[in-house]
């Protein structure tokens, strides 16, 4: 008997590490998420330029920039579905969630008008982190 548990120790000692490889549930990297992010982060930086462009004018009026506006959450909830339907990806998924909650806010803020520049570089600045935080993780999936 004592035979028999040494000749099977070996081999579930094995079984055990392989299956504790298998259970690191990392996602794996999508090149359209990194193509379609780089997109929408494109779209939404010649929003902010617009609207800095035009601090101040009637042509920074919120109904002029509601179709882009569109663009982007559209955009962004099509990643963020993308993103969901990949197993193990709760992290990427978080994070898009923070960035649509982010550019809802941005939309509501940009009715109310904007102030000055500055005012807009520093929200810019927090999009653009938080598609950097998008960006990075799934770039580091390539790695992983």
């Amino acid at each position: 008997m004592n035979r028999n548990l040494n000749f099977l120790f070996p081999i579930i000692f094995l079984l055990a590490i392989l299956t504790g490889c298998q259970s690191l549930n990392i996602p794996t990297y999508d090149a359209k998420v990194d193509h379609m992010l780089t997109e929408t982060q494109s779209i939404t930086d010649r929003l902010f330029i617009d609207v800095e462009h035009n601090i101040g004018l009637k042509k920074n009026r919120y109904n002029l920039y509601q179709e882009q506006y569109k663009t982007i959450l559209t955009r962004l909830h099509v990643i963020q579905t993308r993103v969901g339907a990949q197993v193990h990806n709760q992290t990427s998924r978080e994070q898009l969630v923070i960035l649509i909650d982010t550019m809802r806010k941005l939309q509501a803020r940009h009715k109310l008008g904007f102030k000055n520049v500055r005012e807009i570089r520093g929200l810019q600045r927090l999009v653009d982190s938080q598609f950097q935080s998008v960006l990075k993780l799934e770039l580091a999936k390539q790695r992983g």
